[in-house]
């Protein structure tokens, strides 16, 4: 039986959030979905690109829609202006989850998504009971894997990266926006538990700030024992990202 880790660096001040496919699911397909399909790109590429151009920008005036689709290679007219995320999706016990984090630390949310997305999908409405902060790419100016987007959460809140613990399920943007940041970060991955994964060599000397849960509840239940050490913690990874 492994022993409890000892505690990494300054005790956690902050939980940040990450939204889409860690809480729940968009009910249709979003600007940078709508984009990426007809983008004469690879689709990787494509959605690379969308996030760079669109999840960092507040105004989509049609300067920036010039821009925008100039850097994108489509004709500025055929850019979806008035595409609207139709709604978000919780999933089955997201919302008691975010209730129950609340109840541990403030939570705050940071994700990636663009402004029209954002307003239409009420997330943040939805949540409104439970969040000490709302922090979308495009207020943030930086959108994630850039570490300085938890970095600005963090100057927000007055806490140091190192005193926040993020949520979310991408390894890329996820996982890499908060080890690179200084944080510590608990993945959300369901395929965990059949398939041991390894982290990119470049992240996995960070790998004991690293948990991985395979469900939304596996990572509050791991979040609460991480601050009451009372109680056994989850399995973690080793420093090659595989899971002990």
């Amino acid at each position: 039986m492994m022993a409890t880790p000892p505690p990494l660096g300054p005790a956690p001040q902050l939980i940040t959030l990450d939204i889409g496919y860690t809480l729940g699911a968009p009910g249709g397909s979003s600007l940078t979905v709508v984009l990426a399909e007809d983008l004469p790109l690879p689709e990787a590429e494509a959605r690379r690109i969308v996030q760079c151009h669109l999840h960092t920008l507040d105004v989509l005036d049609d300067e920036t829609i010039s821009r925008v689709s100039q850097d994108l290679h489509i004709p500025a007219g055929a850019f979806p202006r008035d595409h609207r995320l139709p709604r978000f999706d919780f999933w089955p016990g997201a919302i008691e989850a975010v209730a129950e984090l609340a109840r541990l630390l403030p939570v705050a949310t940071l994700s990636n998504i663009t402004r029209a997305d954002d307003a239409a999908s009420a997330v943040a409405q939805t949540l409104r009971p439970y969040l000490s902060g709302h922090h979308p790419s495009y207020l943030l100016g930086y959108a994630k894997p850039d570490p300085r987007a938890l970095r600005a959460v963090a100057a927000a809140h007055g806490v140091s990266p190192e005193q926040i613990i993020h949520l979310g399920d991408s390894v890329e943007c996820d996982v890499r926006t908060a080890l690179q940041a200084g944080a510590r970060a608990v993945w959300i991955n369901e395929w965990i538990t059949d398939h041991p994964l390894a982290l990119p060599a470049e992240l996995a000397d960070d790998a004991g700030r690293l948990h991985v849960a395979p469900t939304l509840t596996a990572a509050v239940a791991y979040v609460r024992g991480l601050l009451n050490p009372s109680t056994p913690p989850s399995p973690t990874l080793d420093n090659k990202g595989v899971v002990l």
